[in-house]
């Protein structure tokens, strides 16, 4: 996706994927965490999003490469769903 393109969704979890957002490999995906840390995340980086990934598909599933404890690839429902109210921009 051009970086110029900026998809904001915060539709419910079951018709955003399928409906509105095609996954593409190299997509960058932002929303705001319910962790522990992201209120402090949010404000050192002045930003209202508190963490990222980088979507890929694979084997036919969109999955999002994300800096956890340890770095791994989480599929995008559950990525999304651990966000705020299902909320998520990708650029």
């Amino acid at each position: 996706m051009a970086a110029a393109v900026l998809l904001v969704m915060s539709q419910s979890l079951g018709c955003v994927a399928e409906s509105v957002y095609e996954p593409a490999d190299g997509d960058i995906i932002f929303h705001t965490s319910q962790s522990s840390q992201s209120a402090a995340i949010q404000l050192a980086r002045k930003s209202e999003y508190s963490h990222m990934g980088i979507v890929y598909v694979r084997d036919g599933r969109p999955v999002v490469f994300e800096a956890v404890e340890p770095v791994k690839a989480t599929l995008l429902d559950e990525w999304v769903a651990r966000g705020e109210d299902g909320h998520y921009v990708v650029k």
